[in-house]
């Protein structure tokens, strides 16, 4: 019974959406996860499909490469977002623009990690932590200090600290050592991987361990060289 009452209910649709606008199964994309088919009358009214817009990005992607093309791909892949509603294809865009340092590019990570109103989907901040890994520099490392400081997803603040790793400076040691108090066993795990990395030893997951090594530095090395013991004025 209830579904001869679905059956209806879609005939109905169906009939409401007249010759204005796509019909109900016009938009299996929304309904049954798929793309309606390649009919240009259709693509018309309806637009590319999610599946399609990827497909421009990738190939918009493989521009990225050539640096006469990169600033002016970038360009246009930062205007798409602005109007992209589905993650899958903000999260492409994301990818492209993380191959290469672009003006247009930075601005777009910057506004995906913007706490406290950052992109609205956790695996596109996500992926905007990777590519700012692959970028580097002082922008990079400050917008994943925010993103590992803030996001409420506990997977974010892991590809935040995982990114910080790449990030060999002491005052990234303080950022990935507030990361060991929080309530994610992930996060607190990935920050020790982090901070081995960046300083070169190893307390495995001995939390405090870190902490106190975060707190008072690296050592200095206050053994005599072979020069001042040879030459003392050295």
């Amino acid at each position: 019974m209830r579904w001869l009452l679905f059956a209806f209910a879609v005939a109905g649709l169906s009939a409401s959406a007249g010759c204005t606008g796509p019909g109900l199964f016009d938009r299996q994309s929304w309904i049954f996860g798929k793309d309606p088919p390649d009919d240009p009358a259709l693509l018309a009214r309806i637009g590319p499909t999610p599946s399609q817009r990827i497909a421009l990005v990738r190939t918009m992607r493989e521009k990225m490469s050539d640096p006469a093309q990169a600033e002016h791909t970038a360009a246009e892949l930062a205007e798409r977002i602005k109007t992209e509603t589905d993650a899958s294809v903000r999260t492409e865009i994301v990818k492209a623009l993380g191959d290469a340092k672009t003006r247009s590019g930075s601005a777009v990570l910057r506004a995906g990690l913007a706490y406290p109103r950052p992109d609205p989907d956790a695996e596109v901040r996500e992926v905007i932590c990777q590519a700012w890994g692959r970028i580097g520099g002082d922008e990079a490392r400050e917008a994943l200090a925010a993103a590992l400081a803030n996001d409420t997803d506990d997977q974010v603040r892991v590809q935040a600290a995982a990114a910080l790793g790449k990030f060999k400076t002491q005052g990234n040691m303080q950022t990935l050592a507030a990361a060991l108090e929080d309530s994610s066993i992930a996060v607190q795990h990935t920050a020790m991987q982090s901070m081995k990395r960046v300083s070169g030893q190893d307390f495995g997951d001995n939390a405090q361990s870190w902490r106190e090594y975060a707190q008072r530095g690296p050592a200095v090395d206050e053994t005599p060289s072979l020069a001042s013991k040879l030459w003392p004025w050295h």
